[in-house]
């Protein structure tokens, strides 16, 4: 019974981190496409600063 309640909350511990890591980084957006009609649809929150959200071929890509 001790080992199933200290697998329950070590997956717990690692469901939680894996949480905050992916919500924390900003990179996770690139791999999920945003499809668009043209570049002003894009969001701007989906690029690493310097770069700017362009509409090609219907998806949008941080150039």
């Amino acid at each position: 019974m001790s080992k199933i309640s200290s697998l329950f909350y070590a997956l717990i511990i690692f469901l939680s981190l894996f949480l905050i890591v992916t919500n924390g980084s900003e990179s996770y957006l690139q791999y999920f496409p945003t499809y668009c009609k043209n570049s002003s649809d894009c969001p701007r929150s989906m690029c690493f600063p310097f770069t700017n959200p362009k509409c090609v071929r219907e998806k949008c890509v941080c150039i």
